[in-house]
């Protein structure tokens, strides 16, 4: 065997030996891509939905009070957070913070609910104000990371209304020294 047959093959193993991973990583990004959209999706909507049901249950709140009564209901609670998965894929390509936020904002609802819990069950908080500024901030917080999902995944805006108003400013209004996704 010759020197240039063996450079040749010697090179040719380097090649591929490099090229090969490459190629392979590039068809699963492209494979995944879809999937991993919907899945970002789902999430986002899930999101969107929840801060819409933060409006209207305090908007609802909002009736009790400026009705004496006579309509609405009290906010004695922030609404149950649906399930969200947080999937494998969204923890590639610097997608990692967002991974993290979506999975710890489900606790930052419960420590929501337990605090509300407390001074509804101690206080007997009619008005509610702390419900009312918690459940905003939750909402509010669900709509940034819902945003920030869609443009990490390059997914079409979305803009929330309830009848003429939008719902992040309706949110924006009611909470107050929100602490958490900002």
């Amino acid at each position: 065997m010759s020197l240039d047959m063996f450079t040749i093959i010697a090179t040719s193993a380097v090649v591929a030996a490099i090229v090969g991973p490459v190629v392979t990583e590039l068809l699963t990004l492209w494979r995944n891509t879809s999937s991993e959209k919907l899945d970002a999706l789902v999430a986002s909507v899930s999101l969107e939905g929840y801060a819409m049901e933060c409006a209207s249950k305090i908007a609802d709140h909002q009736t009790v009070k400026s009705s004496k009564g006579l309509g609405g209901s009290l906010l004695a609670n922030t609404p149950v957070f649906p399930k969200i998965t947080v999937v494998a894929s969204f923890l590639k390509r610097k997608k990692l913070a967002l991974a993290n936020q979506l999975a710890y904002f489900p606790q930052e609802v419960q420590q929501a609910r337990q605090e509300i819990s407390f001074w509804w069950n101690e206080y007997h908080d009619a008005e509610s104000t702390g419900a009312v500024r918690l459940t905003a901030c939750l909402g509010l917080n669900a709509l940034i990371l819902a945003g920030r999902m869609r443009r990490t995944f390059r997914l079409p805006e979305r803009t929330l209304r309830m009848g003429e108003q939008s719902v992040q400013q309706f949110l924006e209004v009611e909470a107050k020294d929100c602490n958490g996704i900002n």
